[in-house]
């Protein structure tokens, strides 16, 4: 598989052509000139040098993020333009991801972090190069207990190793890191290699791979080429930009704009996952998450009154497929062009781990098979995770209704996503 991979996340800018398992050859740059002037040029002499061209290439892919916006916004707007006129699959990497790819086979939790300034990061967790935390951006205080509380309760006595510029405000003396903690800073990681960004674009490309199949490698562009459209690729900046932090505090009011990955994988979290339609035997379980995730659970008897009506409702499990265990769910409705998403919870200790909007993008894909024109939801406003998903998906506030849950008293924010 041909690739041409590249960074413009951070300060360095840097492409790898890529080749069957390995690179063929790399630019990287850090002299002080800006992305605008570097990029284009290199990405160029790369392939000339090489004597490769464009429309041979199977694959572009490239950072979306997180990092600096205005280097993000100019490599993804160049590679999804290249993309476009070669109608080529264009895949977009987390620069978390790259960031932490050197270290995949230590046996540890791997954390990259890039400093974003007032004690937050850009932060992401690996295992075996496998995420187990969402991504975020969050104050670092909040990341360091989130990690330590995923090392201890899933692989207890194993090594947290530290990557990026954000590192060492994780060990900063306030913390209170101890030896014992097993908390160690790599030196050397700190940026994103070219070649780890080809690396993780050829895993997800190979992912689509079909078995067994003689056509294999014109199928897997075709697979590709679906869930990976180049008109797709977008940032994934994890934070607000200058400009909307300014507009904001002059009080103007700003749309969302969805700053998610372009993907339908059934694989999150490390973990391969099928969806079923629930059944009659998987409503106590789904009556557990229900009682563990909100105030107000819906009972057993209209968990099935949803389950067991295939007109136009329906309620979805997703189960780990290899253990058989429920991680989440959701009900929805729908009526013509409309659908309402009743529920969508996910279970305690798969939280933070991107199930949620794995959940949402399932939702999205099954709506584009009905043709629907339009998602509803309502929420409780004080919940801020969700909400926050929620808006980052793209959903817009079109409502709200004052004090309409109960126990405790709460307003409904009312969302709309169009499709």
């Amino acid at each position: 598989m041909k690739i041409l991979a590249c960074d413009t996340s951070n300060r360095v800018c840097s492409v790898c052509l890529w080749e069957d398992g390995r690179a063929i050859d790399t630019r990287f740059r850090n002299d002080g000139l800006t992305h605008s002037q570097t990029f284009m040029p290199q990405m160029h002499d790369l392939m000339e040098s090489n004597r490769r061209k464009y429309e041979d290439l199977d694959v572009l892919a490239c950072t979306v993020g997180p990092g600096s916006f205005t280097g993000i916004r100019i490599g993804v707007a160049a590679v999804k333009t290249m993309a476009l006129v070669l109608d080529k699959p264009a895949l977009p990497v987390s620069s978390l991801a790259s960031m932490a790819w050197p270290l995949k086979g230590e046996d540890a939790l791997v954390v990259a972090l890039i400093d974003c300034r007032n004690h937050r990061a850009f932060a992401g967790a690996f295992y075996h190069g496998e995420p187990v935390l969402e991504e975020c951006a969050e104050d670092v205080n909040d990341i360091r207990k989130a990690c330590l509380t995923w090392r201890d309760e899933n692989q207890p006595g194993k090594k947290i190793l530290l990557v990026g510029t954000g590192a060492k405000l994780f060990l900063e003396q306030e913390a209170g890191i101890t030896p014992e903690d097993l908390v160690e800073y790599r030196e050397g990681f700190d940026e994103i290699l070219p070649e780890s960004v080809a690396a993780v674009a050829e895993k997800m490309a190979l992912a689509e791979k079909p078995a067994g199949s003689e056509e294999a490698e014109r199928e897997t562009t075709e697979a590709l080429r679906k869930k990976y459209p180049a008109v797709a690729l977008m940032p994934v900046y994890l934070g607000k930009t200058q400009a909307e932090r300014n507009a904001n505090a002059q009080g103007k009011d700003l749309k969302e704009i969805p700053i998610r990955y372009y993907s339908t994988d059934e694989k999150v979290a490390g973990m391969a996952l099928k969806l079923n339609r629930a059944k009659k035997e998987d409503l106590e379980e789904v009556h557990e998450i229900e009682i563990a995730s909100f105030p107000d659970p819906w009972s057993v008897d209209s968990l099935w009154a949803f389950a067991s009506d295939e007109s136009v409702r329906t309620l979805v499990c997703a189960r780990e497929e290899a253990t058989g265990e429920l991680v989440g769910y959701y009900a929805l409705q729908y009526v013509l062009d409309e659908a309402e998403i009743a529920i969508i919870a996910v279970k305690r200790k798969f939280r933070r781990q991107g199930l949620g909007r794995y959940l949402l993008e399932q939702i999205v894909a099954w709506a584009g098979t009905k043709d629907i024109a339009k998602i509803h939801l309502e929420v409780r406003s004080e919940n801020e995770a969700a909400v926050h998903l929620y808006r980052s998906f793209g959903f817009e506030e079109v409502g709200r209704r004052k004090n309409y849950y109960t126990d405790p008293s709460d307003d409904a924010i009312l969302f709309c996503l169009s499709i």
